[in-house]
């Protein structure tokens, strides 16, 4: 099977200290901007069913693990990888968030939009492209986390010539997920179905990269999903895979949002109400 193949090669340059996002970097002479050029977009309208009878009355992203919203993980996440300006794509319960955050976060410059009825997790984000005016996007479901070095994801994306780059994760139980493969360059060659088995394979991480001017062809008006509609139809058309071994967690389902607590006190730590993320995601050429 060609997703097997493909994650022994992963774990294998790995375990020699090289993998294939480094292997791409030494002959890369692509000139790239300052990640702080980027905007990002973050999916937060979800009606969170699942996980209703677990955090009633809140939206998922504002779902609280160690003392703090889900959402606050990532913002800061983002922050000290050195975005600075970020779009929360809300609906369900939406004025919770903007009440919460308000129109800063640190140093970040928070926007809005508000879905009156649900778009999707591509529909969501066509209202927010009026507002971005950086060459590059990076849009991420606001409902799960997976850490990653984001510059040299951005180097490699650029690298790559891609249009459209998506963060996949080794996932040992994809059944719930369904599953993506990709070949030894990085081009996804297809998507498959949530399965029963279980199998291990890679996962969609919710994390992707986008070529702006390209991403606001290709979204229409009206509700769409990025998982259903967008991304099946990008495969063989600038569609890229960018392979990382970092735990995923996803909060959407309740068993899943329990571990969120100790999963996201192992990656922070909290001293002074300030999130101070464990330096190895920020320094390039990084290897757990």
């Amino acid at each position: 099977m060609l997703v097997l193949q493909q994650t022994n090669s992963t774990i294998r340059m790995i375990a020699g200290k090289k993998t294939i996002m480094s292997e791409c970097f030494s002959n890369r002479q692509a000139k790239v901007g300052a990640i702080d050029r980027i905007w990002a977009v973050v999916l937060a309208g979800g009606l969170g069913t699942r996980l209703r009878p677990v955090v009633k009355g809140t939206p998922k992203v504002m779902a609280p693990v160690n003392g703090r919203p889900f959402m606050c993980y990532l913002l800061d996440w983002l922050r000290l990888q050195g975005l600075r300006r970020v779009v929360l794509c809300t609906g369900y319960l939406g004025r919770q968030v903007r009440e919460y955050f308000g129109n800063s976060y640190n140093d970040l410059q928070l926007f809005y939009t508000v879905e009156k009825k649900p778009l999707g997790t591509a529909g969501a984000i066509k209202p927010a492209l009026p507002m971005v005016d950086s060459q590059h996007l990076l849009v991420l479901n606001g409902d799960s986390f997976c850490p990653l070095n984001l510059e040299e994801f951005f180097k490699w994306h650029v690298g790559k010539g891609a249009m459209a780059s998506m963060v996949t994760t080794f996932c040992r139980n994809a059944g719930r997920f369904g599953s993506v493969s990709f070949d030894g360059q990085g081009k996804v060659i297809g998507f498959y179905e949530k399965s029963r088995k279980g199998n291990a394979a890679w996962i969609n991480a919710g994390i992707y990269l986008f070529e702006t001017a390209f991403i606001s062809r290709i979204l229409k008006a009206g509700p769409s999903s990025m998982e259903l509609d967008i991304l099946p139809e990008l495969v063989g058309n600038g569609l890229f895979a960018y392979p990382n071994l970092e735990e995923f967690i996803d909060i959407g389902i309740p068993e899943d949002y329990m571990r969120a607590s100790d999963h996201m006190a192992e990656l922070s730590a909290v001293e002074e109400g300030k999130l101070l993320f464990l330096e190895q995601y920020m320094l390039p050429g990084y290897i757990r």
